[in-house]
């Protein structure tokens, strides 16, 4: 039951467990890029090098816009299922669809360009991912506990969540935005490696 729990403790589990899931989403990804056929293969590798000249030719702005939107869009997905009663799976899938997007790429980086597919890894794609995987990881442990508290609600006769818990909410996810901006003011950072 680890996602119903509410002590502190709690908390360090429940985003060990969604750790775990994403880092299961990278294997995932990985190895389903290594066991694809070529006609994936082909497709992903059309698919980077499109990534590659338009993030080069693309202003700051453009690029800076572009990887915060993608952040944005998944900590929305969380915020709005931790809105809901029953978001609660939904959320613990989202760190999953993440990972698997990003084994994908590590796996395709490494299976073509070897210690140098690692290196733009380490280099260029990870440093502003960090960021941005552990507000994602945040939004989900806050994600969870509200979507629970929900569920509680509605199950009792009395109302558990008041206006209190929304602000609360709210606030952790403005202070979640400041960390995907952040890894978006990173990502920015590491464009012309």
């Amino acid at each position: 039951d680890f996602c119903l729990s509410r002590g502190l403790g709690d908390v360090y589990k429940r985003q060990l467990i969604m750790m775990l899931f994403f880092a299961a989403g990278m294997i995932i990804g990985a190895v389903s890029l290594k066991r694809a056929d070529s006609y994936l293969s082909g497709a992903f590798s059309d698919m980077f090098s499109v990534y590659i000249r338009s993030k080069s030719s693309q202003s700051l702005c453009m690029n800076f816009i572009n990887s915060l939107a993608v952040n944005a869009a998944f900590m929305l997905a969380v915020f709005v299922f931790g809105l809901c009663a029953v978001g609660l799976p939904l959320i613990c899938i989202l760190p999953i669809i993440r990972g698997v997007g990003i084994g994908m790429l590590s796996g395709y980086l490494y299976s073509n360009f070897a210690l140098r597919g690692l290196g733009y890894c380490v280099l260029v794609i990870y440093p502003g991912l960090i960021p941005a995987i552990f507000a994602l990881l945040l939004a989900c442990s806050a994600g969870i506990n509200s979507s629970y508290e929900m569920l509680l609600s509605l199950s009792s006769a009395k109302s558990q969540r008041g206006e209190g818990s929304i602000k609360i909410y709210c606030m952790r996810f403005l202070i979640i935005c400041i960390l995907i901006v952040l890894a978006a003011v990173t990502d920015l950072s590491l464009i012309h490696i």
